[in-house]
């Protein structure tokens, strides 16, 4: 309704096409940004609202990894570059799922031809400063457009401009998405549910986060950032959820979440 929308856009905002969505970490880029005023008015064809239904197809098993698999995308680094929402959403999120569509077993090592490219939905949605992207913003191209691959078209953290060469370009019809939804404030006794339930059917969920939470929660050395250990209601940092571990606790905490991240192997 045109009320869910208002209050969408009051939370997350409008993007600021002259704003520079790059905020550096330790020299590495995040680049999360707000949809445009463009990208809102496509958002009820696009969206799902969580109606705090119970029925979910949960996985009965009490661990799940996704990135054990040889189809999931060998992890790379986004560098400095802003490409985060990329990265999460068309590299790692649809990457998988175009690999296990195909039988890619080579995603996993390395092979470019079996990995789609970042860069190819970045490049084409980052805005007037060319720093950032958001997540319908690259749902919306892999839908219209599709993905070029790696090998047609590689990542560089220094262009953001490039806009491809005819290979790249016969490359990407043949890898798009058939439809992309998200889910905005579910129920939050629903979430876990929500989550595991997606990853049972083999699709990973990419999400929003504060990447400056990273030094505190880490700063005991496991790498595991519990409820504690984040303090933070912005976001800046997009990444994806591939699989969970009933089994893990931390500060009191039980369960987790394994996330993949854009910043090196």
């Amino acid at each position: 309704s045109a009320e869910d929308i208002s209050s969408m856009m009051s939370t997350m905002g409008v993007r600021d096409p002259a704003k520079n969505y790059n905020l550096l970490v330790n020299g590495l880029g995040t680049g999360l940004a707000p949809p445009s005023a463009e990208e809102w008015e496509t958002f009820p064809e696009n969206y799902l609202m969580d109606a705090g239904t119970t029925n979910y197809e949960v996985p009965t098993a009490p661990s799940m990894d996704l990135s054990s698999e040889l189809y999931f995308p060998q992890v790379r680094n986004q560098g400095s570059e802003g490409s985060c929402a990329a990265f999460a959403l068309t590299y790692y999120n649809f990457g998988y799922i175009e690999a296990r569509d195909n039988g890619w077993t080579q995603a996993k090592t390395g092979n470019d031809a079996q990995l789609l490219s970042p860069a190819w939905t970045y490049n084409k949605v980052n805005g007037g400063t060319h720093e950032g992207s958001g997540y319908s913003e690259n749902g919306r191209l892999l839908e219209q457009i599709g993905a070029a691959t790696w090998a047609t078209y590689p990542y560089s953290q220094t262009d953001d401009e490039g806009f491809g060469t005819e290979a790249a370009w016969r490359s990407a019809p043949s890898h798009r998405i058939s439809s992309y939804v998200s889910v905005y404030q579910p129920d939050l006794g629903s979430l876990v549910s929500i989550i595991k339930e997606q990853l049972g059917k083999n699709r990973p969920v990419s999400f929003a986060l504060d990447a400056y939470q990273y030094t505190p929660a880490f700063a005991d050395g496991n790498y595991i950032m519990s409820s504690t250990e984040y303090a933070s209601t912005a976001y800046n940092h997009g990444q994806t959820v591939v699989g969970y571990d009933d089994t893990v606790t931390d500060d009191g905490n039980v369960g987790a979440f394994k996330v993949v991240n854009s910043w090196g192997s």
